[in-house]
Order: C-alpha cells, then sequence, then structure tokens
C-alpha cells in the first residue's frame, strides 16, 4: 500500500459517528486511517454510506461497519404465562405442530415451539457444504428444517426429553444428517462449525429440573456460556445466530452486551411480532 503525506502512524484506527454531509470529507482527508470501523447508530445508515465505503476501502487495509442497534423492552412480563406453560408441558399428551409446513410431534416436557422457531429456521443461512451446530434444540425443529439445506449439524440440549423427542422426529422425517446430544450448552461437542444458532430461555429465573430450562435461564449462565465459547466452535467466515425477545421482565441488551463482550459484530436482526402482538421475537446474525 502506498504512503500517504501526513498520515500518523500513532494513529491505527479511527471510530467516527458520521453524518452523510461529512462522508467525502473523511475519505479525502490526508489523515485517513489505515483502519476505519465505522460506528452506525441507525440501520437507515447503511443505505447513505455505500459510496463512502467504496472510496474508504481505495485507502483502507481493513474497514468495519458496526451496528448499534436498540432493542426497546415491551411491557410484557413473561413469567406468569411462561409458569402456566411449564404446568401443561410438564402433563401435557404429545402433540403435532407444524413448522413451515413440515409436521412434528412434541412430546410431554418438551418446547412446543412458537413464532420463534419458525424465525430461527427461516433467518439461517447455510450453503449445501456447511456444517451447523445448535445449542438448545428442543423437539429439534430447527435443526431438523435447517439439515435439508447443508451437508451436516449437531444438536444439543440439557433436557433428556427433547433430545429423545429431537430423535424421534429425525426418525419420522428420515433425517440422517443431524446428531443430537444430551448436554449443557458446549458440553460434547469438540469440533468446529459454520453456523452456530441458539435459541435460549430468555428470562434469568432459577430451575428446578430440566424441563424448567426450556423458558428459565439461571443468572443467564446458557447465554453467557454460549457466546464465551462460540469463537472455539466456529470456522473461519462462519457465523451466529442468537433469538431474543423484548419482554419487559428481560434485560433486551443482553445479548449485544455479550457479544461485544466476546468479540462479536452485530451483523443482521430480523424480527417477527408475536401471535398476540404484545412483544417481538428477534433473530441476530453476528460475525467474529
Amino acid at each position: 500500500m502506498a504512503e500517504r503525506e501526513g498520515f500518523e502512524p500513532s494513529i491505527p484506527c479511527g471510530m467516527l459517528a458520521f453524518q452523510a454531509s461529512a462522508l467525502d470529507h473523511y475519505a479525502t482527508s490526508p489523515w485517513f486511517p489505515l483502519e476505519l470501523c465505522l460506528d452506525i447508530r441507525r440501520v437507515g445508515d447503511i443505505y447513505q454510506v455505500g459510496d463512502f465505503c467504496l472510496a474508504a476501502a481505495r485507502f483502507c487495509a481493513k474497514l468495519w461497519l458496526i451496528m448499534h442497534v436498540d432493542l426497546s423492552a415491551s411491557s410484557h412480563s413473561a413469567k406468569d404465562s411462561q409458569q402456566k406453560r411449564l404446568q401443561e408441558r410438564k402433563t401435557a399428551a404429545p402433540v403435532a405442530v407444524k413448522v413451515c409446513d413440515v409436521d412434528f410431534v412434541v412430546e410431554r416436557g418438551v418446547y412446543d415451539t412458537s413464532v420463534d422457531t419458525e424465525l430461527m429456521a427461516q433467518t439461517v443461512r447455510l450453503g449445501s457444504d456447511d456444517t451447523f451446530l445448535e445449542v438448545g434444540c428442543g423437539s429439534g425443529a430447527i435443526s431438523l428444517l435447517l439439515a435439508k439445506k447443508c451437508l451436516r449439524g449437531v444438536a444439543t440440549d440439557i433436557n433428556p426429553l427433547a433430545v429423545e423427542n429431537a430423535i424421534f422426529n429425525a426418525d419420522r422425517l428420515g433425517t440422517e444428517n443431524v446428531s443430537f446430544v444430551w448436554g449443557d450448552g458446549f458440553a460434547g461437542v469438540d469440533e468446529k462449525f459454520n453456523v452456530l444458532l441458539c435459541n435460549p430461555p430468555y428470562n434469568n429465573l432459577p430451575t428446578s429440573d430440566p424441563i424448567e430450562r426450556m423458558f428459565w435461564d439461571p443468572e443467564d449462565g446458557l447465554k453467557k456460556e454460549f457466546f464465551h465459547g462460540a469463537a472455539a466452535h466456529l470456522l473461519p467466515n462462519g457465523r451466529v445466530y442468537f433469538g431474543w425477545a423484548n419482554f419487559g421482565d428481560i434485560d433486551v441488551g443482553l445479548p449485544l452486551k455479550l457479544a461485544e463482550q466476546n468479540g462479536f459484530v452485530l451483523m443482521n436482526k430480523t424480527q417477527r411480532p408475536s401471535r398476540s402482538g404484545k412483544y417481538i421475537f428477534y433473530v441476530m446474525e453476528f460475525a467474529y
């Protein structure tokens, strides 16, 4: 790369909160850094910086775009409804559900799918040669839908009833390229994958058995472990997908905090309202 007059090596990077009117000035400045990080505060700003990014790429060794997303909490408190659903799930007979037009059976003691299940299955991008790991697979619906798109996958769950249920659904569908593992988080999984995904229990509440982990995550332990261990299980240029909601009784910004603490950058966010319309489900895509 050619040296530019006036460049000061002691300034290795820049953090810019920019306005569209200032982009041309930054791109032509003799102090333009070799490594630049653009701090995008609004999703709409992405569409204002295309020309600037093209210009910047001619001068920078690295160009990073960091997108900040403010998640606003709803007024919906989930704990009471979760308690009712847990009582039902612990005693319910098997139920037939349809996810992305595919039939699944959900057994007693297993999360019975919702809008967030379809949102995750429809959001994750996989190529035909890609591999994936799902942490917290429940009935296996997401992993079994994703298996159609890729080479193979592995899925884990701390609830042995969920693992048995997922294997049952795999047998029903004739799916042979997903392995289901009983374990907490990354336990028992040593390899690396192109894609990691987790639709975790959202609320930080104590549990008395593995079934309650479908909704409750004591001290946010699974969420912290997932982001802490994700890089060690991710292949180069891999992607991480994380499910979330804007319940009023959780820290809605927690995934963004954990991602930043562990070196992940938010690349994309999809969302869908709940069936009641009282809150929103999200899937966030991160890169390392």
